[in-house]
């Protein structure tokens, strides 16, 4: 047996032994007893179960068992040599790694433990948390993402450069603002405000624009400005005439982070109605939350 299993069994062993109670971690798991096993319920992953036999006072026996979600001690069969001499059974989850208890002490007599165990109810699988982060200068973007905010329980955030964009700097061939940004590859506008919790989101609607056939300079900062790991992206854009195109694929390379998966986007006018923007969310198959 290594060092750190033996320490960690006697730790566990003498803290069952004089009865300390376990603090609840934020994930909070549920043990069960029976006269044949005991269980874990909505584990922690890489969690570790620790079941002790004692005969009044002296540990004789003790086993642990990992894994995650349900993990069942079935001490009958596994401590079965030593269980004859055993009076009391003592039990809880443990975090091998922080050494922190997970979940509520199992501590009686053999001879008392139930044929069936309680009923538990299974925590549920939360949600992703959803973001839908627009830029608008004309406020038919904004619209379009009302829709989504309409539908999904999502929070939202509004890209606002730090310079707004007055009527003239949006003119195209004026050689005005936009069109100096949308030719210049380096172009990276600031953003006014940020975003504090961008690790909470696990979906993030992005909408933008079509300017000159691209999503505008703004976006290229705000994917520059966060690490997106691990994060699923849904780009849709808005425009009188020009589709999608190459403007979502573009963004793919200049976006932060590793293993984000990005969803294929698409263009909406205007016009476009609250039930066709919901339908192209349910065609997405996304693990969100909707109203």
């Amino acid at each position: 047996m290594s060092i750190k299993k033996t320490f960690c069994l006697t730790l566990a062993s003498l803290m069952l032994f004089i009865g300390i109670q376990p603090v609840l971690a934020e994930y909070k798991a549920d043990l069960t007893a029976t006269s044949e096993s005991i269980t874990a319920y909505n584990a922690p992953p890489e969690s570790t179960l620790i079941t002790a036999l004692y005969k009044n006072d002296m540990l004789i026996d003790v086993k642990m068992y990992q894994g995650a979600n349900t993990i069942t001690a079935d001490f009958t069969k596994d401590m079965a040599d030593n269980l004859n001499k055993a009076t009391d059974i003592k039990a809880f989850l443990w975090d091998m790694t922080t050494l922190t208890p997970l979940s509520n002490k199992i501590d009686t007599k053999i001879s008392l433990l139930p044929t069936t165990p309680p009923e538990v109810t299974p925590t549920p699988t939360p949600k992703n948390k959803t973001l839908v982060v627009y830029f608008s200068c004309t406020n038919t973007t904004e619209g379009i993402a009302n829709h989504i905010l309409n539908a999904a329980h999502a929070d939202k955030y509004e890209i606002e450069a730090a310079i707004p964009y007055t009527e003239d700097d949006l003119k195209y061939y004026t050689g005005g603002r936009a069109d100096k940004e949308q030719n210049d590859p380096t172009a990276r506008p600031k953003i006014a405000g940020s975003i504090s919790n961008i690790e909470d989101y696990d979906t993030i609607f992005l909408s933008y624009p079509i300017w000159h056939g691209q999503a505008p300079k703004i976006i290229y900062t705000f994917l520059e400005s966060y690490d997106f790991s691990g994060k699923t992206i849904v780009p849709f854009c808005t425009s009188h005439s020009s589709g999608v195109g190459s403007s979502a694929a573009n963004l793919h390379s200049i976006c932060k982070g590793d293993n984000v998966i990005w969803k294929t986007g698409t263009r909406f006018a205007s016009s476009a109605s609250s039930s066709s923007v919901v339908s192209w969310i349910n065609s997405l198959n996304l693990d969100i939350e909707m109203k």
